[in-house]
Formats: C-alpha cells, structure tokens, sequence
C-alpha cells in the first residue's frame, strides 16, 4: 500500500462516541444507509461477522422494510 494513501485514511478518519451501544448502531446503520441512498458516489460495504454489528443489522432490516 502507498503510504501517502495509508496516512490520508488516518488523518481524515473521524471518531464518534455515543452513551450507549443502542446509540452507535442506529448512528451506524442511518450513515449506512444514507450513503447508499446518496447514490453521489460508488463505496465499497464491508460487513462484519460476529454478535457486535447485529443491532446495526436489525436496524438496517428495518429501515428496508420502511
């Protein structure tokens, strides 16, 4: 990897805390979904396995079914 691009990603990466897990995985799943009905730019989605993304999941599903 370019060390100019693996610096840019650093330097313009943004950090948001919230008070709760409730919180951060509605945040979460609304910027997801704000960038994909955007539709300004093509992105790549990288979703992870395990139990910690499973509220942004359920919010996802229901945003879809709204």
């Amino acid at each position: 990897m370019d060390i100019n691009i693996f610096v840019n990603i650093f330097i313009n990466m943004r950090v948001i805390i919230l008070d709760s897990y409730d919180e951060i995985s509605y945040w979460t799943a609304s910027y997801i979904k704000n960038k994909i009905n955007s539709n300004k730019h093509r992105f790549i989605l990288g979703l992870p396995t395990g139990s910690t993304p499973l509220l942004v999941y359920k919010w996802l599903i229901k945003f879809y079914k709204n």
